[in-house]
């Protein structure tokens, strides 16, 4: 797993020049990987049902079909245990421009002007995503779940959304 350092080290390299870190925090690790189960799953279920018919119900060599089926599903299970082990360590920055989602693979950017609110439920913060900021396989909002602070996150982005109201005023 990623500490705490090591996001603050991945976000730090993102940051542009005069751009500073104004929040960050780690969401709780099983609240999105968890969304990845049912399809690993599946797949482990029909990894065994293919072995079992192609391999032990079927005498003699495996034909090049019963391989290539085989080959996919182990891709498949593997796949999905990447999915989730990507997904165990999400770190969140706010900056005084934008919010960065950070994980082992790298940081992605969100500007203040793709946020278009932010709402808070229980430990997790909600933020609304103008069209413009999202692409089509990109939900319209984001959610900063299992947070420690999630009273501060909010305060943070409130910020950075006021900030670019202003800018957009003047």
């Amino acid at each position: 797993m990623m500490d705490d350092g090591q996001a603050l080290g991945l976000a730090l390299k993102a940051l542009e020049p005069g751009e500073a870190i104004v929040w960050t925090g780690r969401s709780g690790t099983r609240s999105y990987a968890t969304r990845y189960v049912p399809g690993n799953v599946l797949a482990l279920v029909m990894t065994c049902v293919v072995a079992q018919r192609t391999i032990l119900d079927v005498p003699g060599p495996l034909s090049a079909w019963s391989w290539i089926v085989l080959a996919l599903l182990v891709l498949a299970n593997v796949a999905g245990i990447r999915a989730v082990v990507m997904e165990m360590d999400v770190h969140w920055a706010v900056t005084d421009r934008r919010l960065l989602r950070i994980r082992r693979n790298g940081v992605r950017s969100y500007p203040a002007r793709h946020i278009d609110g932010v709402a808070i439920s229980d430990d997790t913060l909600v933020l609304g995503m103008s069209e413009d900021g999202v692409h089509d396989d990109e939900p319209r909002r984001l959610e900063l779940r299992s947070l420690a602070e999630p009273e501060r996150a909010r305060h943070a982005v409130e910020k950075l959304i006021s900030k670019r109201t202003n800018s957009e005023t003047t």
